[in-house]
């Protein structure tokens, strides 16, 4: 019974597949593997592919302007970008302007308050939502998908306006990586 035990099936070969030596290129080549599958993780937690999202903020006499929304995406990834309108005085007619760079390569999957109106011009999306009373605050909601074909570094902008009057204007910069 004894020997039976120590004969090995067909096509395996004692020395090969049961008692390898361990070359030392072997064993730090499987090391640098295992470090190289643990670093992906401990990267992602430091925001080093993206998702964190920063807030961007513009002032003025008459309104702010704030942007909350990652600066780093990876293609595929569903997020959120949360645009906050405080009025300082009132505002007539509001209308929230956002550059083309916004929708490059990006699919919007809602947009929550929906705009009263929506008009685009030079590629620019206008967004209009009416009165907004001083000391009161608009927050809208724009849920969006990085297509995953898209590999981009873009400028984006937001701006608001009292009808033709400019009140305020945030500039960010948006990373899509693969």
């Amino acid at each position: 019974m004894a020997a039976a035990a120590q004969e090995l099936p067909d096509g395996l070969e004692r020395d090969r597949h049961l008692e390898q030596a361990t070359h030392p290129v072997r064993v730090w080549g499987r090391r640098t593997l295992l470090l190289a599958t643990l670093a992906l993780p401990v990267l992602a937690l430091f925001n080093v592919f993206g998702q964190r999202a920063i807030t961007t903020r513009a002032a003025s006499p008459k309104a702010t302007l704030s942007v909350h929304a990652p600066s780093r995406l990876r293609g595929g990834l569903l997020y959120q970008t949360r645009f906050t309108i405080t009025a300082h005085r009132q505002i007539k007619s509001l209308s929230l302007v956002l550059s083309p760079g916004w929708f490059d390569g990006l699919t919007v999957n809602a947009a929550e308050p929906q705009p009263s109106q929506e008009a685009s011009k030079n590629g620019s999306v206008s967004l209009n939502y009416g009165a907004v009373d001083a000391g009161k605050r608009l927050i809208a909601f724009i849920y969006w998908r990085a297509n995953p074909t898209t590999v981009a570094d873009r400028d984006v902008t937001a701006d608001i306006y009292d009808g033709k009057t400019h009140l305020a204007h945030v500039h960010r910069n948006l990373t899509v990586l693969p």
